[in-house]
């Protein structure tokens, strides 16, 4: 493929860095997906909107929102039993369950949940849902609580462009704010049941703060990488991430480095990595259920 012509994401990116196959799979051959995370999609949809609805409405579109005056915890949550059950009971609930899709009935997985009793082989999908259904609830109440907190909100879900080396990158930043000293930080709220080990090195964040550093319209007249925060809702915990000079120059050529092995048809498999129960091309990579590598 012709890197130079592609618009990448950090999540695409970091899926070739993860494993080169499933970027393969999906960027190139652009084969159907498994329905294997459906839930998990729904769930972080469904979490990262509530969030937002505590501090902002919804005009015509979840991607339409406008700033509240003050951060709205019980509406919200009374929102959140409205729409597990798929009973909204205003127009911003109808906004925000088209958004999210429907509920994936029996798709609910056992996760690490470690309320429902792992042991037990037999747990059925009723049982399973309210765990989902615990966690999520607890994960909105969390985001609420840490949204509350952060200084001046300036934008939620900011759609970002930005170039690494004539590469072309987007995403979207959940929270764009600024500290009490004026300077721009960023929040990206996740839903994932662990920690990120080895944020220093997350590409995701490093095309957030480069992107906010160089946007010409924000006014940004000193040169500073912005501080980002990884929010673990789960434990209600903000992970820092700082840019350092030296970790920018690493980022760069690692693109570099990156693109040119795309650019070769070098797409290495990850047989039997930590991610491939949750790959969603199951259906067509077997790396996922054995390592292959281990019968020589």
């Amino acid at each position: 493929m012709n890197t130079k012509d592609f618009m990448f994401s950090a999540s695409s990116f970091k899926d070739y860095l993860q494993c080169g196959l499933k970027f393969k799979y999906s960027k190139i051959d652009r084969l159907e997906r498994a329905e294997t995370a459906t839930h998990h999609r729904w769930f972080g949809s469904l979490v990262h909107d509530l969030i937002y609805h505590s501090v902002a409405e919804y005009d015509g579109s979840s991607k339409n929102l406008k700033l509240r005056n003050r951060v709205r915890k019980k509406a919200t949550l009374d929102l959140f039993e409205d729409l597990w059950e798929e009973n909204p009971k205003t127009n911003e609930g109808e906004i925000i369950l088209k958004s999210v899709g429907e509920k994936p009935k029996g798709k609910f997985s056992r996760g690490k949940l470690a309320s429902l009793g792992v042991n037990d082989e037999q747990i059925d999908q009723q049982v399973l849902e309210e765990g989902w259904k615990d966690e999520a609830r607890k994960m909105v109440e969390n985001g609420i609580d840490i949204i509350s907190d952060i200084h001046e909100i300036v934008e939620l879900e900011k759609k970002t462009f930005y170039h690494v080396k004539g590469y072309k990158f987007m995403g979207f930043i959940d929270v764009l704010a600024k500290n009490k000293e004026g300077k721009y930080e960023f929040y990206d709220f996740k839903t994932s049941w662990e920690r990120s080990y080895d944020l220093e090195n997350d590409y995701q964040f490093f095309g957030y703060a480069k992107a906010i550093s160089e946007d010409k319209k924000l006014g940004i007249n000193e040169e500073y990488f912005p501080t980002g925060h990884w929010v673990y809702l789960r434990k209600k915990e903000l992970l820092p991430y700082v840019l350092t000079k030296n970790k920018f120059w690493d980022m760069i050529r690692l693109t570099k480095s990156t693109m040119e092995n795309i650019e070769a048809n070098v797409f290495p498999p990850d047989y039997g990595g930590p991610l491939c129960k949750f790959c969603d091309f199951r259906h067509v990579c077997y790396g996922s259920d054995e390592n292959i590598w281990s019968r020589r």
